[in-house]
């Protein structure tokens, strides 16, 4: 056989070249990709540890009962913490277990301010917990603690018992829609809402007299019956109100 015949074509062998060529390109190409894939992640988790971007100033909005040391612990975030490691939603969630808080929203800015506001639940009465203790609760029946944590005496409920602090009263038999819609100056009138083993709704006046709301439906109606009530007849030697039917309200006195 001769030497020409072994001799390879020289455009195959330039394209064997190309061939060669162009995957080492392709694969310097890959990895000057992946480096400055690598190197743009590297800066931006730089950035993000920068104190540029970390938790300047923590502002609390919202607060009347609780103070805003009380959310910030709950919080539990520092100045000083990376912007990007703040999880608002976990945030918000921490600070919502505590008992007097009803919501909570958490915004982060880029400025280095992370505001939380707060919306606080509203205490409408007290009840007495297992131990007989007494209790605020709000109008869903959340026990908030004790009594002092408000101004000025609160309506009892009588004939129901309160759980733990955070936790909500099973029952409330339209007691605690009862307390939530009276008018302030009805509210200051009621000593005690009853709830009797029937499951019917007695108000005790201070200082004497029994209003009947009868079963724990059309509060509404009732309670805007005793308002007007109230308000025009002389209340002196007042023994009973009957608003079981809240369109003929029926008055009795204390025999003199």
């Amino acid at each position: 056989m001769s030497n020409r015949t072994a001799e390879v074509d020289p455009r195959i062998a330039a394209r064997r070249e190309a061939v060669v060529t162009e995957k080492r390109r392709k694969r310097e190409r890959w990895i000057v990709a992946a480096l400055v894939l690598i190197a743009a992640i590297g800066g931006v988790w730089l950035i993000s540890q920068s104190a540029l971007f970390d938790v300047d100033r923590i502002t609390v909005e919202g607060t009347s009962r609780l103070t805003a040391d009380d959310v910030l612990a709950a919080a539990a975030v520092e100045v000083g913490t990376p912007m990007v490691a703040v999880n608002s939603s976990e945030v918000a969630r921490r600070i919502e277990m505590l008992p007097w808080i009803a919501s909570a929203t958490v915004d982060r800015s880029i400025s280095g301010e992370l505001k939380i506001i707060v919306v606080e639940r509203i205490a409408v009465a007290t009840m007495a917990d297992e131990t007989g203790t007494p209790v605020l609760v709000d109008g869903s029946g959340r026990v908030l603690g004790p009594p002092g944590l408000i101004d000025g005496p609160a309506i009892q409920i009588e004939g129901l018992t309160a759980g733990a602090v955070g936790t909500d009263v099973d029952s409330s038999a339209g007691s605690l829609e009862t307390a939530f819609l009276l008018t302030p100056g009805v509210r200051s009138r009621v000593l005690a809402i009853v709830v009797l083993p029937d499951g019917n709704l007695q108000l005790r006046l201070r200082p004497q007299g029994i209003v009947d709301l009868g079963p724990a439906t059309n509060l509404a109606e009732k309670l805007a019956s005793l308002t007007i009530v109230m308000g025009q007849v002389d209340q002196r030697d007042l023994a009973r109100i009957n608003l079981v039917n809240p369109e003929t309200p029926v008055v009795s006195r204390t025999p003199k």
